[in-house]
């Protein structure tokens, strides 16, 4: 399978896919994520034989292969993505079942797939309300006691002032995804914030440097520095959030091209602290395993079922 659009615009540089590429595997935020992802899909998909998955946002890859250890009596999972350089690690990956596309326009038959996946990928979508319409197209996309995994950023913690927030994207949180996805009419089996700790000491760290930055810019405008201007004539040029009123939880700018996000490779230079990081997010896993949600954090994880 493979699908081409003319011309797709790309949402990170190519170098952070290869970034991606090679630590993907090992590093401790992307492994504790997984065991997130499959503490939480274990129940609801315990009785499910030869589905069919489809990984929305797929990046390069590595959760295509990781699916499939999971699923062995699945089909090959599909992975669509909007970016050709992800796709073009994929199939070095051995992916063959591959789509050029959008999260609001998928080009596959409507319910035709059991499990869809989407990762971090709906805060990403450009333009007021996409959120909601690739919400409804999970739903399209679904069979009948289908589920859908969905994992996004969330706005706890994170400090509401110019220039805090570098990734320049929506945030969330976790009662107003519930709600969307309610809304479009899936039962949410599982809605929790997720990297719990790790995010405990990156709002403080966070808040710390917003303030610094805010005492920073007041120096500046003393002194006739006029940044505010320079920030108000971009964020206009670039506002994909939710305007007239249309607004869910905190929302930022998107950027349609930028580096990606800060990836340390811990995995390599600092195996001890990738192990010891990856062994903090393994006890939330088994936490979530157990059927308890986490109180907060800077991700969040959804289950939901398409009646």
């Amino acid at each position: 399978m493979s699908t081409k659009l003319e011309s797709a615009p790309q949402i990170f540089e190519p170098e952070y896919y290869q970034r991606l590429y090679d630590i993907e595997e090992n590093h401790w935020w992307a492994q504790g994520m997984r065991d997130a992802m499959v503490a939480l899909l274990r129940k609801p998909t315990a009785n499910m034989k030869n589905i069919q998955v489809l990984d929305i946002g797929c990046g390069t890859g590595y959760l295509l292969d990781f699916v499939q250890k999971q699923y062995p009596l699945a089909e090959e999972p599909i992975g669509l993505d909007y970016s050709e350089h992800a796709l073009k690690f994929c199939e070095m990956r051995g992916a063959t079942k591959l789509v050029l596309g959008s999260a609001t326009d998928v080009p596959i038959p409507s319910a035709s797939v059991d499990l869809i996946i989407c990762i971090d990928t709906l805060q990403h979508l450009a333009g007021a309300g996409a959120d909601d319409k690739a919400i409804a197209e999970f739903k399209r996309l679904l069979k009948p006691g289908g589920l859908v995994y969905l994992r996004t950023n969330s706005s706890w913690g994170r400090v509401a002032l110019k220039g805090a927030d570098k990734n320049q994207y929506r945030r969330y949180d976790v009662p107003t995804v519930t709600k969307m996805l309610r809304q479009a009419g899936f039962v949410v089996e599982r809605a929790t914030y997720l990297n719990t700790l790790p995010s405990a000491f990156g709002a403080l760290r966070e808040y710390v440097n917003a303030f610094r930055n805010r005492g920073r810019h007041h120096h500046d405008h003393d002194h006739g520095h006029d940044h505010h201007g320079h920030e108000h004539g971009h964020d206009h040029g670039h506002d994909h959030g939710h305007g007239n009123g249309h607004s869910h939880g905190l929302t930022n700018e998107t950027k349609a091209i930028g580096p990606g996000l800060a990836i340390k490779n811990y995995a390599k230079n600092l195996s001890w602290l990738n192990r010891l990081m990856h062994t903090e997010l393994a006890m939330e896993a088994a936490l979530l395993n157990a059927n308890i949600d986490l109180p907060f954090g800077h991700s969040s994880g959804f289950v939901a079922r398409k009646p």
